[in-house]
């Protein structure tokens, strides 16, 4: 996906994600806070010791989440800093500042499959085309890296989970990406295998990666085009079984934290106090919300109340 001619991509990425490392940098005099920080870090007497109790904890449903690897990450850092903040606060910035690569790299690959096949690599337009794609990619990467909403997930120790999340995702993406384009069969199937992996890695990192089978179905179809309307059952067929695993792994960890929840009473709660019309009108409204936020995000407070 990425040849030799395109070193200037990885330099940019690189210069990017530097920026935004130096941008996070004065978080490493923040305190913890008290909004969970205690619950998961700094009153968390499970993650100060890597020993069976620990294992113990990783791997159960406390707090009806099931976060092996972000449990597994704040245990690393219990015994690399103990209860310094600037140590954890720390790990989230680098974290970030790796995902800020990954996503310059991730869009520049993404546009760059959709270059029509029967262009000629010497033509006029090839140098246009990667110049334009290169800007796009290093404004999604600054997009990304610097808006006002990725504050809460780096800022905030407890949010480990999202840019842990965010990490394995985007190599997922990108191993998929790799396995999708790759001709040669036996090492294609070495990045199917990898990227199985890196979503196992993201599932323990953070539930709601559940939702990333969905975005491969759409990557196949656009800019891949995997499956369009010329594409056979046959092709079909392939294509979606591909998916097999993701899904299983997605409906298991989906069911298992829907009995998680309803054995700590969550889902009884909330089905006795909003009906189907509201839960739907939630939703939307929901939805809506936070696409504005992304587009003018202003007035942003750490809760945000159900809407009436």
């Amino acid at each position: 996906m990425l040849s030799g001619s395109n070193t200037k991509i990885k330099v940019a990425a690189l210069l990017i994600a530097f920026l935004t490392f130096l941008i996070f940098l004065p978080a490493l005099q923040y305190d913890f806070v008290n909004w969970d920080d205690h619950v998961n870090v700094y009153e968390n007497s499970a993650i100060t010791s890597l020993d069976s109790n620990f294992l113990e904890y990783m791997f159960s449903f406390k707090d009806t989440m099931w976060i092996p690897m972000t449990r597994l990450s704040h245990a690393l850092d219990y015994a690399a800093w103990g209860l310094d903040p600037m140590g954890h606060h720390l790990t989230n910035i680098v974290l970030h500042g790796f995902n800020t690569f990954l996503v310059v790299i991730l869009i520049f690959c993404l546009i760059k499959t959709t270059r029509p096949a029967n262009r000629s690599a010497t033509s006029d337009n090839e140098n246009t085309f990667l110049q334009n794609t290169l800007i796009a990619a290093c404004l999604t990467g600054i997009l990304f890296g610097i808006h006002p909403l990725r504050v809460e997930s780096v800022v905030w120790v407890t949010e480990r989970k999202d840019v842990l999340s965010g990490f394995f995702i985007l190599l997922c993406l990108l191993s998929y990406l790799k396995f999708s384009l790759i001709a040669l069969k036996k090492e294609r199937w070495v990045y199917y295998a990898f990227s199985i992996f890196l979503f196992i890695m993201a599932l323990m990192s953070k539930p709601i990666v559940v939702t990333l089978p969905v975005v491969l179905v759409i990557l196949d179809i656009y800019p891949l085009e995997r499956l369009t309307r010329k594409s056979g059952l046959k092709t079909y067929i392939k294509v979606l079984a591909e998916k097999i695993p993701f899904f299983a792994l997605s409906l298991t960890l989906s069911m298992v934290t829907l009995l998680s929840y309803k054995s700590e009473g969550i889902i009884v709660t909330l089905r006795s106090h909003v009906n189907l019309i509201d839960k739907i009108f939630i939703a939307l409204k929901s939805i809506c919300f936070y696409l504005g936020k992304i587009l003018w995000p202003v007035d942003l407070v750490p809760f945000y109340s159900y809407p009436s």
